[in-house]
């Protein structure tokens, strides 16, 4: 069963219990197991494609907006990342 939570500004998906994908204020959204791409901000080299692994629930264990947590080829650990850091 899906459901659909709204958290400051957020709007969050979830399946059995699971983050699957969050959608920001301006209608962006990123999906669990998303290729995405780096724009140099933070996080990765501008054009660096990484894949989306884990998606937190917003402003909930220390973390404010930086909710997508992403594994870039090459990187030992998930770095995180806001929707401002990801290429549109």
């Amino acid at each position: 069963m899906k459901k659909i939570v709204d958290i400051n500004g957020f709007t969050v998906e979830y399946k059995e219990g699971q983050i699957i994908a969050i959608t920001a204020a301006g209608g962006r959204k990123i999906r669990l197991g998303q290729t995405i791409t780096a724009n140099g901000r933070f996080g990765g080299k501008k054009g660096i494609k990484g894949i989306v692994e884990v998606i937190c629930e917003p402003y909930s264990g220390g973390r404010t907006s930086d909710v997508i947590d992403v594994q870039f080829s090459g990187d030992e650990e998930l770095t995180h990342m806001k929707f401002k850091d990801i290429s549109k």
